[in-house]
């Protein structure tokens, strides 16, 4: 019994660090830091510690790949190639990823 309860508080507890890490990692974000904008666009695309949101990851991977990241050029490339909320647009491909 008392290993779970161990195990609920451990569990409780991770999810309020998500939460905390989600939060400092959109402060980040919208401090400018690029790398923040990226891995906050992978948790909304993937929708990881956040509801999926493919729309909100692709502006997150827009602002990181306007402010010169290339993983997020990479991932924006990839749903423009997809026409995952995107339009298909193979010549924008070609620009993110080219």
């Amino acid at each position: 019994m008392k290993k779970l309860f161990g195990l609920g508080l451990l569990i409780l507890s991770l999810g309020v660090y998500a939460s905390d890490n989600v939060q400092e990692i959109n402060n980040q974000c919208q401090s400018g830091d690029k790398v923040s904008c990226f891995k906050l666009g992978k948790m909304y695309y993937n929708g990881d510690s956040v509801p999926q949101d493919k729309s909100k990851a692709s502006q997150l991977y827009t602002k990181a790949c306007e402010a010169a990241y290339a993983k997020a050029c990479h991932n924006l490339g990839v749903m423009y190639a997809n026409g995952e909320v995107v339009p298909q647009d193979k010549s924008k491909v070609f620009d993110l990823c080219g």
